[in-house]
């Protein structure tokens, strides 16, 4: 089996794997999903605040709720930059097409799936689908296919995305 292919499918499998794990966290209703997120701000909070024990129930619920949006946005933005990441990677497996159509089959794929799950979230309990959240999502997709891209063009991975000789 050559490395093309197995790059294709080891990438396509956890492409699918990705887009199964953002389908399910859309679909938790509002106080499942806060619930899930909740976990992960009480230590980020006690990072952030060290003393964050100690203090009292109203004082902690304020910096609960000052840090969980934040920390929402950027779980929004860190999982669609690795669904990025499998989508490039299953693109640029493709060297029947040009770099740049495989950019863009990539991207959209990335934007129509951004866009689909917040059509899913708005028929979810307690939940909204927002275009605000397609653009953070899309800066997770264009920060983490630009720094592939680069990875790829600065060690050499140039000629086998571009199927050109190296220059």
């Amino acid at each position: 089996m050559n490395k093309t292919l197995v790059l294709r499918i080891v990438s396509v499998i956890l492409l699918i794997a990705t887009a199964t794990a953002i389908f399910i966290f859309s679909s938790e209703p509002a106080k499942e999903s806060k619930k899930t997120s909740g976990g992960v701000v009480r230590v980020i909070c006690r990072v952030l605040y060290p003393d964050f024990e100690n203090k009292t129930f109203i004082e902690k619920a304020e910096i609960i709720k000052s840090v969980q949006r934040p920390v929402r946005k950027a779980a929004h933005m860190t999982i669609y930059a690795v669904f990025a990441i499998f989508a490039f990677l299953s693109a640029i497996s493709y060297k029947a097409l040009p770099l740049y159509i495989r950019l863009a089959l990539s991207y959209g794929f990335c934007l129509l799936y951004a866009v689909g799950d917040e059509i899913h979230q708005s028929f979810v309990p307690g939940r909204a689908g927002r275009a605000s959240d397609v653009i953070i999502d899309l800066i997770g997709v264009t920060v983490s296919t630009t720094l592939m891209l680069y990875i790829f063009k600065k060690y050499s991975f140039s000629e086998k995305i571009n199927n050109e000789p190296k220059r």
